[in-house]
């Protein structure tokens, strides 16, 4: 998944899989510092 512009895992969460309680995931997969702040770039995701 492509991100263009800094957003909290939430919003990247639900605009993907339609459920922001994933989040964390993407978080783990990704090893981010911190849910509030993903960077621009590509991330790793699940296959639903």
């Amino acid at each position: 998944m492509k991100v263009s512009e800094p957003l909290p895992a939430l919003v990247l969460a639900y605009r993907r899989f339609g459920d922001a309680s994933r989040a964390q995931e993407m978080v783990q997969r990704n090893r981010l510092a911190h849910p509030g702040f993903v960077p621009p770039g590509t991330l790793k995701i699940a296959q639903e």
